[in-house]
């Protein structure tokens, strides 16, 4: 591991590294610009649609990688866990209380998505923006849910 990307290897060092990264990198959200704006700048309406936008691909097996926002925003394309770095990393930016969710949809319950909920209004919203069809709060149907 470096200050640039994560090698993954299981849910808890996942959750452990895209809570680190947040954390140390944040600041990252002022050196990123869009149309002129640090994206640090940005509400959290608008910010989450711009992450949300940014078109879905996934990872090549065996290489789950993520990494400090200024390494990611480079990307023509994001995972669930990449856009949850960048959405981890506005909450801290933002002071916005947030946690992560890992969820299966899969019969055999086996972990395979990851996304942030933001605390608003003292409710816990979903910020999923894995796609672009997805809006913040969209309720999806899971077997199994574990939130950090």
């Amino acid at each position: 591991m470096n200050e640039k990307t994560y090698k993954l290897t299981d849910k808890v060092q996942t959750i452990e590294a895209i809570y680190n990264l947040a954390y140390q990198y944040y600041a990252d959200l002022d050196e990123i610009y869009l149309n002129g704006t640090p994206l640090s700048y940005l509400s959290v309406k608008n910010y989450y649609d711009y992450i949300r936008l940014i078109p879905y691909k996934m990872d090549k097996e065996p290489d789950e990688i993520i990494g400090r926002p200024k390494r990611l925003i480079q990307l023509s394309a994001m995972d669930c866990k990449k856009k949850t770095c960048m959405l981890s990393a506005y909450a801290v930016k933002k002071q916005i209380p947030f946690h992560l969710v890992v969820v299966s949809q899969r019969k055999d319950r086996e972990f395979h998505h990851i996304f942030p909920e933001f605390k608003v209004n003292n409710k816990w919203v979903s910020f999923d923006a894995t796609y672009a069809k997805y809006r913040i709060g969209q309720y999806k149907s899971f077997t199994a849910k574990e939130v950090y």
